[in-house]
Parts: C-alpha cells; structure tokens; sequence
C-alpha cells in the first residue's frame, strides 16, 4: 500500500475536528473556519453591549481595519473577548458584560485576530502588529511575556502587515506560525518582503522562516494531516496558495489563482481526502486537494472573494458558507461543488462567516456593506434577521482595501449565543443572539444626508449672525466718529 493510502486510511478513522474548549488557536479559531468558541454555561446571562476605543480614527489609510476579529476563549472561569484596534492596542473584554479586563498597547495599529492558546499551563494571547513585532501577553493579566521582531527598525522602514498567529507544533516544540510583509520606503534600501515564520511559542526564539515573494500573506491554517503530517496553508496576494511544512517550513505545493487572494484558506477532512478551500479576487472558490494541490472543484461568483469559507454540516451533509462583493452568501456541497443556496444581501459581503447552533440548527452569520449583520438560516438560505452595525467613520474609502472584521459566537451551553463584531462604524458591539432575533438591538449613526440637511441651514444661520454684528458694529463706529468739518 502507498504512503499517500496510508495516510487517506489513518485520516478516514480520525474524528471529525471538534473545537478546543478555551482555545482560539487561529483566524477563525478552527481549521473549518466556524469563527465559534463552545464553553460550558455559567450563571450568569450574556447581555448586549458596546466597548468604544479611546480615540477617533479620522484620517482612512489602505489597509487600514478599525476592529480586528474578536478571539475567544476564558481566563479565571471567565469568558474573554481579545481584539486589536487601530488605535495600536489589544483589549481583552469580559464576554458577559463588556468590562475591559485590561490593555496593552504595541507601537502600530494591530488588525490581525489574535490567539489564544494554553501554553505550558498558562493561557496566553499571541498578538501581531503592524510595528512589525509578535507579542505574547499572559491573558489574564495582559502582561508581555516575550516579543518576537520581523524586521530590525531603521529610519526608512515604510511599515509592516502581520497576518493572525495560528498556534500549533513544529515538529516537538509548541510553535507560533505567522505571516508577515515589510516593506522599506527608501530609494537605496527599497525592500518588500514577505514570508511565514514560526517561533517557539514559550519564549518567541526563531524555530524557521521562509521567504514567499513581496506580497502581503493571509493568516496560516495549520492542520494535522494524520499523526505526523502537520501542514501550514497560508495564501498571498500575489495569487499563490503555499502549503508548508510545519516542521521547517519547506513549500510541498503551491497552486496559482488568475487573481490576487486576500482571502484566508481553510481546511476540512471530505470523504475521499483532506481538502483547502480558497476564494480569490477572481471571484472562484476552489476546493483543493491538500495533499497534492491539485484542484478538486470551483465555484464561479459574479464578484471578490475576500473573506474567507467556513465549512459546517446540514442534516449529515458537509456545506461550505462564502459571502461575495456580488451580494451573495453561497452554500455548496462540501464534496462537489455544487450550489444549494443562496442568500442575497443589499451591498456586497466582506466578512467571512461565522457558524452557531441555534437550538439545534446551523446558522449562518455574515457581515455586509449594507451596514447589517445577517443571520441564515444554514439548511434553506433564508433569513432570519438582521441588525444594523453602522456606517463607516469615512466619507470615501476603497472597496476591498481593508479586511474588516468578521463576526465570532460565544455560544455558552445553556444559553443565548453571543456575537462579538468590531463595526467599521467605531464601536466593537457584543449581541445576544435570542434579542437580534426579536427586534434590531442597534441604532446606526446618522447618515451622511443629515450632514448635508443640517449644513446649510448652520450656515445661514452663520450668516445671518455675521450681518447684525457687521451693522451693529458700524451703528457704533459711527456714532462715536467725529464731526465732519
């Protein structure tokens, strides 16, 4: 029997990947991208909230993402929210009642999800920022434990792009895999550099880096492909989906796209073989065989693919979820290819989705520039509700610039899930899944025809007071004039 039969063997009589009780080791926390943390129930309800950051962001930059994705997990029996901000910190939230339990602030804006991992008994959060530096921070504190630097500073480094840790192992060591993209603005040292890195995840010490081109890189999947086959997927917006070695790093496949990927891969265990899924900006999801990389089926949408799939399973049958800028949130047959459904928003879907149980069925939750988080039903494609998140804090901003944050569930056994989602409108909103379903449990800001209304009528009204001041000031002056003679 071949090696690669023995290993389609071993992984037949694994179990299905199942989600790690207060971990959030990736993206979207599993390899199948459910963005979803199951913990036991506790006393106390989760009730809805908003946590605003200290500052306002009022210049928009490329690239440039208020919130990142909420990780989830628990510290001390609580339950946690941790999540970067533009505003170069990382916060870590009560889940329940969205008091802050601490903050630590890095040297740049910090718009990769973070992870959260128990590593040697103690749980840590792994945070990446764009002062091009990886942080471990002890979760219940929040204080640094070690700091791993990409890239030496120097007067002329432009800035740096770090993708979200995925924590894993490196052959023995438990490891922190990362992807990372730094560029130099001078003319003499001009530099774009991009790579994946893996450091001891105990101390932050260099285990491997390899480099991949000068292109900005997704945040890795790290999966196990049988007892020893542990692989790193990780794609680039060059077009190219790199499947590593997470033992040192070496390329086993690439597959190129017609497009650049901004998209982040993921990973499940189909009938016939492990399979990767990716989207692109060429609009195709391709469903890839993870051994080989060769591809096993695509998928044509009429728009981008920025965020990422996530895959879940409907009456025994394996789905994968994707939202597209062309309005829709598909649902395909995990092992063909094929459509199920669709679900049609009003503007184009930027967020990966985010996958809970709702009393027993699968829902569906992705976030749209309509300004509404929507709920689906996973099995027929409707809609169930939506709730508006707010406009964005610009006037203008580029489409597809920006990945913008996609919604995590806290589901609590017992009790409503929570969705945690950072809004490109400012504020990082907690909602209780049982009180979106009833009404809409957030007002949006007012719109930009407000403005408009209420600007002429302050200037008028400027105006106005400018001419009696303007007259009375020449009453005066010529009362107080002397005599012509």
């Amino acid at each position: 029997m071949s090696a690669r039969a023995l290993l389609l063997l071993g992984l037949a009589l694994l179990p299905s990947p199942a989600r790690a009780d207060s971990e959030w080791r990736m993206w979207r926390g599993t390899v199948e991208g459910a963005g979803a943390l199951r913990l036991a129930g506790s006393g106390e309800r989760p009730r809805a909230w908003q946590f605003q950051a200290g500052s306002h962001v009022w210049g928009y930059q490329p690239g440039l993402s208020v919130w990142s994705s909420a990780a989830l997990g628990t510290v001390q029996g609580r339950p946690l929210v941790v999540v970067g901000s533009y505003d170069a910190n990382v916060y870590a939230l009560d889940a329940l009642t969205g008091e802050r339990r601490w903050r630590f602030t890095t040297g740049a804006g910090v718009y990769a999800t973070p992870a959260i991992a128990s590593i040697g008994g103690r749980q840590t959060v792994f945070a990446a920022s764009s002062d091009r530096l990886l942080y471990a921070l002890d979760a219940d504190s929040g204080r640094r434990l070690w700091i791993y630097t990409v890239k030496a500073w120097r007067p002329t480094i432009g800035g740096a792009r770090l993708s979200s840790p995925a924590v894993g192992k490196a052959g023995e060591k438990a490891a922190v895999f990362f992807g990372h993209w730094v560029w130099d603005k001078s003319l003499a040292g001009h530099l774009q550099a991009g790579g994946v890195t893996a450091v001891d995840a105990t101390n932050g010490r260099e285990l491997w880096s390899t480099p991949l081109g000068d292109n900005q890189l997704s945040s890795p999947v790290y999966a196990v492909l049988g007892d020893e086959a542990r692989r790193l997927f990780v794609a680039s917006e060059n077009g190219n989906l790199y499947a590593l070695d997470a033992r040192d790093g070496k390329v086993l496949w690439s597959f190129t796209d017609r497009n650049a990927i901004k998209a982040s891969p993921v990973y499940f265990l189909g009938a016939r073989g492990p399979r990767v899924v990716i989207g692109s900006k060429a609009g195709r999801l391709r469903c890839l065989d993870a051994l080989s990389g060769e591809e096993v089926w695509s998928f044509k949408t009429s728009h981008w693919l920025d965020g990422s799939a996530a895959v879940g399973e409907v009456a025994g049958r394996r789905l994968v979820f994707v939202g597209s800028y062309d309005t829709n949130l598909y649902a395909l047959d995990a092992e063909s290819g094929a459509m199920r459904w669709s679900y049609r928003t009003r503007a184009g879907i930027y967020s990966s989705p985010a996958l809970l149980s709702d009393r027993g069925e699968l829902r569906v939750l992705v976030a749209s520039w309509d300004h509404h988080l929507h709920c689906v039903d996973a099995a027929s494609g409707r809609g169930l509700w939506t709730v508006n998140t707010g406009r964005p804090l610009w006037d203008s901003i580029t489409l597809g610039d920006s990945i913008w944050a996609s919604p995590s569930v806290l589901e609590l056994e017992g009790k409503s899930p929570l969705v945690v989602i950072g809004s490109y409108a400012g504020p990082l909103h907690a909602i209780p899944f049982d009180e979106a379903r009833r009404q809409d449990v957030l007002a949006g800001p007012g719109s930009n025809r407000g403005f408009w209304v209420r600007l002429p009528v302050v200037m008028l009204a400027v105006a106005a007071l400018t001419l009696i001041l303007t007259r009375r000031h020449r009453r005066a002056s010529a009362r107080s004039a002397p005599p012509a003679r």
